[in-house]
């Protein structure tokens, strides 16, 4: 969309022998000394037209603008420069743009501010240069907690916060899964989630995302785990949300507070799981079959918390693909 353009007190009359039909998409006016570089909108009589481009003294004209009809006006009628609701929304679009990234446009006015739908910074406007302004990245709403089903749940609690889901887990002293699941559908799928979680120092006390077969009860969580003091990053097999089993992945160099989780099934083969700090740049840290394990493809996914010994918390700002 092109910049709305504005100048004060702008005024002038039709200049064209016979005035303008109203299919013409051209108009020749007296003069446009001071007038601005287009795009601006125009008031002749009762039409609102709009400006697209000016070459000495014709403007290029788009009839009927914002509910007005295009109609045939008289030499020497008034022309005049309006601001309009249009114009406000074009101004308000002017200042707060958001495209991709490779979509940027040139530096030109100072205060603009750009959100890349793929970029993890928001961009403003110097005039001369476009300057990053803190990492920012697009979320998606989670599912409202009405949504989920609660599976093995005995003390946490699942709440929508603002647009989040807040999931508090009192500890429970045992090896004990509480988690929220929706159905998942056959196929291929990428689910990313955004979450952030609060975790003890109490030996496998951990939460994060789970896939389940409802049939069998059997669980793989992706998890961020306490062992033995240590943070860890696991792919976890659970024979049931009371019985933790193997670790079909762990790494405890891997071990920081990842923010991103994301579970990617090509619908035929294997099942690939990432993490990541922004949202844009990922690191794949397993893959297995997609029916490893469980025997059958998991029919749920959602997230879960393991109070063993101590409480844990988990906050969750973006869902996206399940």
């Amino acid at each position: 969309m092109a910049s709305e353009s504005y100048g004060n007190a702008l005024s002038t009359t039709i200049n064209q022998g016979g005035g303008i039909a109203s299919g013409d998409t051209t108009v020749t006016v007296t003069s446009t000394l001071n007038w601005p570089q287009p795009q601006f909108r125009i008031l002749i009589e009762s039409e609102i037209i709009l400006v697209t481009g000016v070459s000495s003294n014709t403007f290029t004209i788009v009839r009927g603008q914002e509910g007005t009809t295009a109609a045939a006006h008289a030499n020497g009628i008034a022309v005049t420069q309006v601001l309009t609701v249009g114009g406000l929304f074009g101004l308000v679009g002017d200042a707060i743009l958001s495209s991709s990234y490779a979509a940027l446009p040139s530096s030109s006015l100072l205060g603009r501010l750009y959100l890349p739908t793929d970029g993890i910074s928001l961009l403003r406007d110097t005039s001369s240069s476009w300057n990053p302004w803190g990492r920012v990245t697009e979320l998606t709403a989670p599912p409202l907690a009405s949504t989920l089903t609660a599976v093995n749940v005995t003390t946490a609690t699942l709440v929508d916060n603002a647009g989040s889901l807040f999931l508090n887990a009192p500890s429970i002293g045992a090896s004990h899964a509480e988690l929220w699941v929706k159905t998942l559908a056959a196929g291929a799928y990428t689910w990313i989630v955004h979450l952030e979680s609060w975790i003890h120092s109490s030996t496998f006390t951990s939460c994060g995302l789970a896939l389940r077969d409802s049939g069998g009860g059997k669980l793989l969580t992706l998890e961020q785990s306490i062992f033995s003091g240590s943070l860890t990053l696991r792919v976890v097999q659970w024979t049931d949300a009371n019985t933790r089993g193997s670790d079909a992945f762990n790494n405890t160099l891997l071990g920081k507070t990842y923010t991103w989780f994301k579970i990617h099934d090509d619908g035929t083969t294997n099942r690939t799981y990432s993490v990541s700090h922004d949202g844009i740049n990922w690191l794949d840290v397993f893959t297995e079959g997609r029916t490893t394990f469980l025997g059958v493809a998991p029919n749920q996914a959602g997230v879960f918390a393991c109070a063993n010994g101590l409480p844990v918390a988990v906050g969750v700002y973006s869902w996206n693909g399940v």
